[in-house]
Parts: C-alpha cells; structure tokens; sequence
C-alpha cells in the first residue's frame, strides 16, 4: 500500500521489471533494460533518463511536466491504463493546454480525451512501426470514449505516423471526436491502414 521509490536506478538484460503498488511510484534514477511494466494506484514521478525496450502502463498518473524533459525511449510503447502526461508545461486546461514535444506525450492525449493540448514542435512519430505488436500508434478516441478536448499544432506536423489495424474501424491520428476541436495540425508521410472510417486526420 505504500510508496514504491527508486533512487539509484536499474539495469536488465531480459525480462520484466514490474512494479505494482496502491500509492505511488517514485523513480530517481536511470531505467535501462527489456520490458518495464507500471501498475499504481496514485501519482507516479519519473526524474531519471528511461531506456526500455518495451514500456507498458497498467494503471496510475504519470505527468513529466518541465523545460527540460528527461531522455524517454521505448521500442514498444503501450498505455493500457491510468493516464499519462509527458510535456513541456501547461495544466491541460483551455486557458493552459499541456505542450507536447513527442511521440510519447502525443499518445498519452488518448487517456485524457477532456483535456486540452499544443504541439510545442513537430513530432517524429516513427518509433510507432514498432508498437503494440505492429500495430503502431492507439488512435486518439473511439465511439465509446470520444475525444471532446482541444489539439492546436500550432502550425506544426507530425511526421512518419505508424497505424496498422486492418481490423478495426474508426481508424486515424483521433479514432473518433465528438464536441473536440483540432486545428492548424498537418501529417507527413506515414501509413494508416484499418477497416471502414480510415484516414489521416
């Protein structure tokens, strides 16, 4: 039930380093090695460069909020619960829009569909050929759970975007919007591939 801190790191070779707690997960130092898997019931706090082959959150509130960000890599990248912020600044508020800077923080906008977001760049969105099996990028939003949020790129693009669902429907950069409003965003190259409702943005 108690928090869960690490502060000089860790490295592995293979396997899986799970964490698992009902408080908070505090990491402080430097995560390098196979598959890192996150289940909390509350905040969870990352100061440290993260280096993973394979990252998946179960469950908590990860928020990286800085002008500085610490180093990310994930070669499989996947959120199957609780929410995740990674960003320059902002609250996710109207007045105050979390600024995303890349790829990562862009799919964590898929846990927070009421909240509002810029790009503070352009994203190289690349590494999603890799994730979820091959499957690649989670498209932001479905019919069940809509995106109702603001994206404002600010004139910025998103490049080499991965979506391979051949399967599934509601299928693009967002799955599906109702009462959302995206605007000055564009895609660059890339490959979107799903069953009925396809498209880019």
């Amino acid at each position: 039930a108690g928090e869960v801190r690490l502060d000089n790191g860790a490295s592995w070779n293979s396997g899986t380093l799970a964490i698992t707690t009902a408080g908070n997960i505090n990491i402080a130092g430097a995560l390098n090695g196979d598959t890192l898997r996150l289940n909390s019931g509350g905040a969870i706090t990352d100061t440290a460069a993260l280096n993973v082959s394979s990252f998946v959150l179960g469950g908590g509130n990860w928020q990286q909020l800085g002008a500085t960000l610490p180093a990310f890599s994930a070669t499989d990248f996947t959120l199957a619960g609780g929410s995740f912020v990674r960003a320059f600044g902002g609250d996710g508020s109207s007045g105050n829009p979390w600024q995303l800077t890349d790829v990562y923080g862009l799919q964590g906008m898929g846990t927070l569909l009421a909240n509002s977001f810029t790009l503070g760049n352009g994203i190289d969105a690349s590494a999603t050929n890799s994730w979820n099996a091959g499957a690649g990028f989670a498209p932001i939003g479905n019919s069940t759970t809509q995106f109702t949020g603001t994206f404002d790129g600010l004139g910025h693009t998103i490049s080499d975007l991965t979506i391979n669902r051949p399967a599934q429907d509601n299928v693009g950069l967002f799955g599906f919007i109702g009462n959302g409003t995206l605007r000055n965003i564009g895609l660059v190259g890339g490959s979107v591939n799903g069953a009925d409702y396809v498209g880019g943005l």
